[in-house]
């Protein structure tokens, strides 16, 4: 007996076998991603860090070597970028953002399914809830009537396939929720440190410095698009903490608690030589004047529309943002600059090596 009905009664109800397979699959899916995502914890510092100390004594084949030797998402990154260093730095970032999305994918894997699980597991409960009351009624009136309790329990096992498909999806939605804002803050990391790479192999002259072409970033030639107000940011976050709430209201028991924690990556500071140490807080102010002009720091370095100009200004920027610890940009334009030339100029900055980009007001005073 289960609740007061027979266990018969519903191993043969083909709605509840249904969800109870899907119960299976979601538990082993939030177990095989709670496995993988828990050895994600990474020391980003410290392993740049060593990556710095073989390419400052030349050995890039040692770098490469001692990065076989991990088994983790960024290592494999890092493969990716020291087996490409020769390349452009445009072709570098490339070939480290295909790395991190194929990384990605892999840890991506079986997340999607618990939404889906999330979605149809109720659905199903109440197909099962309609299908049981209608045989309910339809048995009542073929013989000719009966007694309310045999009515009650064809309802009762109907009404349990609703509970059992509500069960399985409450705990399905939350833990889409933890591992996909997991895997993104994951991807965050690998993107970040794979920047740091960059820098690091630009440092030891390794890369090829020609300057990078300009491209277009995937957000779209509008470049105030992408930008969220604060309360969209934090909506993700308000649903999952709804969710947890309901969650443990109804079935704390069942809450199990993980100890997965997110390490930031950083700079290898440790291991930077001392004149590389000493940055100052200095911001890159950029203005793009109405005739083109691009100037730096209150300095006028060519024309946005002229090669030769571009590779002084992509040089002066990545100099500069060396030797500042914010390595932030400060970007305005004058009213009649195509939004194409400000969006160029932020891929520009970032290629460069900025880590944060303002937008100002654009100022009217300059020719």
């Amino acid at each position: 007996m289960l609740l007061g009905i027979p266990i018969f009664e519903l191993l043969t109800n083909p709605i509840i076998m249904v969800l109870i397979l899907v119960s299976i699959v979601s538990f082993g899916a939030i177990l095989d991603r709670l496995f993988i995502l828990r050895g994600l914890r990474f020391d980003y510092a410290g392993f740049l860090g060593k990556i710095r100390a073989f390419l400052t004594l030349g050995d890039k084949e040692g770098a490469l070597k001692y990065v076989d030797t991990i088994d983790h998402p960024f290592a494999r990154v890092c493969k990716a970028g020291l087996g490409n260093c020769a390349l452009r730095r445009d072709a570098l970032y490339n070939t480290l953002d295909n790395s991190i999305e194929d990384e990605n994918k892999k840890l991506e894997n079986h997340v999607g399914m618990l939404s889906t699980i999330a979605y149809i597991s109720p659905l199903l409960g109440l197909l099962g809830t309609v299908i049981g009351i209608i045989r309910a009624f339809s048995a009542m009136a073929l013989a000719g009537g009966g007694t309310p309790t045999v009515m009650m329990l064809g309802i009762a096992v109907a009404l349990l396939t609703t509970a059992i498909g509500i069960i399985i999806a409450v705990p399905a939605a939350i833990m889409y929720g933890f591992l996909s804002g997991y895997v993104d803050a994951n991807k965050d990391n690998l993107v970040i440190g794979s920047r740091d790479l960059v820098l690091i192999l630009s440092e030891e002259n390794i890369m090829d410095r020609t300057p990078v072409r300009v491209r277009r970033t995937k957000r779209g030639t509008n470049w105030e698009e992408g930008t969220s107000s604060a309360m969209d940011a934090m909506m993700p976050g308000i649903n999952v903490a709804m969710l947890l709430i309901l969650f443990f209201m109804m079935f704390a028991p069942l809450m199990y608690q993980s100890n997965i924690s997110v390490s930031t990556p950083a700079l290898a500071s440790a291991q930077i030589p001392q004149e590389r140490q000493k940055r100052t807080e200095v911001k890159l102010n950029v203005y793009i004047a109405k005739d083109g002009t691009v100037f730096i720091n209150e300095e006028p370095f060519g024309k946005t529309d002229n090669p030769e100009d571009r590779k002084r200004q992509n040089d002066i920027m990545h100099q500069l943002l060396l030797r500042s610890t914010m390595r932030m940009v400060l970007l305005s334009a004058h009213s009649t600059v195509y939004h194409k030339d400000v969006v160029n100029m932020i891929d520009r900055a970032k290629q460069a090596g900025a880590v944060k980009i303002a937008l100002l007001k654009r100022k009217e005073k300059r020719g």
